[in-house]
């Protein structure tokens, strides 16, 4: 059987927090005040009800189709699936249909059409819990950016990765690899004991 293994999209595929911030400021003067922060909200230092309608209406916009790839991952994903792994996608910025077929046809463009076997989409912010429950006991490798998301695929047994960024270092975990690079994900996954997708 094949080996499969599960990503995030934003901040671990696509360059979200670049866009979003070049969008926004398409909208006003906003200045990053704290980039050690996750959260619009904490990040900009603007309300949280306002920075949560910014992320809904950017994510529900035209720009989501057209993000590029975050770092070297698009070299990662060509690796990954030059040694027979199947990819999948969870990602949870949108419901929206048309939003939906945005992220799809990006993300075709940028990796390719046949890089992801299923690109989940559930609405913005939503836990990914259920989502990952389907992969329980597994061991898959688990790639995200989002505390909340490592833990929920901790809790389900799966292997998971998270990829460095200023905003995700203040926790550790001896059971998360940080790596900053795909290239160093890539290299990790290939040399460690894998498993079957059952």
């Amino acid at each position: 059987m094949f080996n499969k293994v599960l990503v995030d999209v934003d901040g671990v595929l696509l360059n979200w927090d670049e866009y979003f911030h070049e969008w926004l400021n398409l909208k006003g003067s906003y200045k990053i005040k704290n980039e050690n922060a996750y959260y619009p909200s904490d990040r900009y230092e603007i309300p949280v009800n306002t920075a949560i309608n910014f992320v809904n209406e950017f994510n529900n916009s035209s720009w989501i189709g057209f993000l590029p790839a975050l770092r070297d991952a698009k070299q990662g994903i060509d690796t990954l699936r030059r040694n027979g792994f199947i990819i999948e996608c969870i990602t949870s910025f949108s419901n929206d249909v048309y939003s939906v077929a945005l992220r799809e046809k990006n993300l075709k463009n940028v990796f390719g059409y046949y890089a992801f076997n299923s690109i989940i989409c559930l609405p913005c912010s939503s836990s990914k819990y259920n989502s990952l429950s389907r992969y329980k006991d597994t061991n898959m490798f688990w790639i995200e950016d989002k505390w909340e998301n490592i833990f929920d695929g901790l809790s389900h047994n799966l292997q998971p990765i998270i990829l460095d960024h200023k905003y995700n270092r203040e926790i550790e975990h001896s059971n998360v690899h940080r790596f900053s690079t795909w290239k160093e994900i890539t290299n990790f996954i290939l040399t460690t004991k894998q498993y079957n997708d059952p």
